[in-house]
């Protein structure tokens, strides 16, 4: 048992072992790492000033206040949240602190936000984010060791708290293996609002809350049928979102949006580092906001060592508008462009609410104009599939889109996908979640593979720290 009295600086501890045990019994815990490695305790206090770092995060702002006062009247601090009190803290994983760090934080309209303190304006926050941070961490370096920046661009409908969870896990393995990550963290928050439009949908169709039990047994018995109604039924609203997320990447692209500010921080790296590599990952919609990117890196005469592209939510007509003109212009070497997906089966396999297939189904049928190829989707690919009549009504016939994409993709040196086939795929040792849309970030295979094109390694060499657990 541990007794201890409080300082300025941290916890003085008494050790019941007796006098044999730090200094005459005693010793002194900081409260820095009472608050990165403590479990639990009884602490009773009379008012000590207190000395020690915080966290520097903006709580008057509304997106974080209302989720972390909870959690703050319960004596948490440092930014701790209700799932990291619920759970050991990985030794791995950033603190929110570090997150925010390495987050450009992407609002409406694509301008940057600020969520800390310590920053006077929003221009401040982003120079550290996208200059000052990473020109100190390159110039530490060994000399001979390669300089690399990696920009992470999750799912556009993700919010703050899903894009911070992934910053903590995904940072140090990009980190600790070379390579130092900025991650474009939206504001959007929108998956839920299209749940919600989809969950209308279906009640509109059959009254009542649809649970997974329910699901199943409509998916045995009628089919695409319902997917039909819901795609019909959900395409107003949705597509008003979709659109609103789309204009986003657009915005932030444009002069003062916050992808542009990162370029133009890349741009003085550079400047420092004449061989500084340049890397992409883009997850879902993310795969649009580098689209919209890479016009601005051809013109500032910037290119992309790989891209890594998970899903990738953007239609064909897009990426022959953007990836196929950046790789004709040398922004974008094709061989360097990697795009992992799901197999047609894990995208019938999967849901959004009662929307018994994919995000990128319902994206295809709904959101845009019914029947858009979307670049993720096993179907744009897989000839296999022609007959099935993914994006054309007229079976006999190929989509006039998808067979020219082909033809130029392969003219360009573009290499084909890789498709998931199985069913789950391994998030840590042990542990497994289903092939689905929201999966990549989660899938140690796939981010190790993505690292090791990083380093210009053979795919499955053994990293300098190997990716663990990415379950969050």
């Amino acid at each position: 048992m541990l007794w201890s009295v409080t300082t300025d600086n941290g916890f003085i501890v008494q050790n019941s072992w007796g006098g044999t045990w730090g200094y005459l019994g005693f010793a002194r815990l900081t409260y820095a790492d009472w608050l990165a490695n403590g479990v639990d305790a009884w602490v009773a206090v009379m008012g000590v000033p207190v000395k020690g770092a915080s966290s520097n995060l903006l709580l008057s702002s509304t997106r974080l206040v209302g989720r972390l006062a909870p959690n703050l009247a319960r004596g948490l601090a440092n930014g701790a949240t209700a799932a990291a009190a619920a759970q050991p803290r990985r030794q791995a994983q950033w603190s929110l602190q570090e997150c925010v760090e390495h987050a450009l934080v992407i609002g409406h309209r694509g301008l940057p936000e600020r969520v800390t303190i310590s920053d006077a304006t929003v221009s401040e926050a982003v120079e550290k984010v996208v200059f000052e941070r990473p020109s100190k961490w390159l110039a530490s370096q060994p000399a001979k060791a390669a300089k690399r920046i990696v920009i992470y661009v999750h799912g556009g409908l993700n919010d703050l708290d899903d894009g911070i969870a992934r910053t903590s896990i995904l940072g140090p393995c990009f980190q600790d293996n070379g390579s130092y990550p900025i991650f474009a963290v939206w504001q959007s928050g929108l998956l839920e609002s299209i749940c919600d439009i989809v969950q209308g949908a279906a009640e509109s169709v059959v009254p009542g809350r649809w649970e997974r039990g329910i699901l199943d047994e409509i998916r045995e018995k009628l089919g695409d049928a319902t997917d039909y109604l819901i795609e019909q039924l959900a395409s107003v609203p949705g597509t008003a979102i979709w659109n609103n997320m789309k204009v986003r990447c657009t915005s932030a692209a444009a002069p003062g949006g916050a992808m542009e500010l990162f370029i133009n921080g890349l741009v003085r790296l550079k400047e420092q580092h004449p061989k500084l590599e340049v890397h992409a990952i883009g997850h879902s919609a993310g795969s649009i906001m580098i689209g919209d990117m890479l016009p601005v890196l051809t013109r500032r005469k910037l290119k992309l060592d790989t891209c890594a592209l998970y899903a990738p939510a953007c239609s064909v007509a897009f990426a022959r508008n953007t990836y196929l003109k950046a790789i004709k212009s040398g922004t974008l070497d094709a061989s360097s462009v990697v795009i992992d997906l799901l197999s047609d089966p894990n995208e019938r396999a999967d849901s959004v609410g009662p929307y018994l297939k994919s995000l990128l189904y319902l994206v295809s049928r709904s959101f845009e104009a019914h029947k858009t190829p979307i670049l993720g989707m096993d179907a744009v690919w897989n000839a296999k599939l022609d007959k099935d009549g993914v994006f054309n009504d007229d079976k006999a016939n190929l989509d006039v889109a998808v067979a020219k994409w082909r033809e130029d993709w392969k003219a360009a040196g573009g290499q084909d996908p890789i498709a998931v086939q199985k069913k789950e795929v391994a998030t840590g040792p042990g542990t497994s979640q289903q092939a689905r849309h929201g999966c990549f970030d989660n899938w140690v295979e796939g981010i190790s593979a993505t690292i090791n094109r990083m380093r210009h390694e053979k795919v499955g060499q053994s990293l300098d720290r190997p990716v663990g657990s990415l379950e969050y």
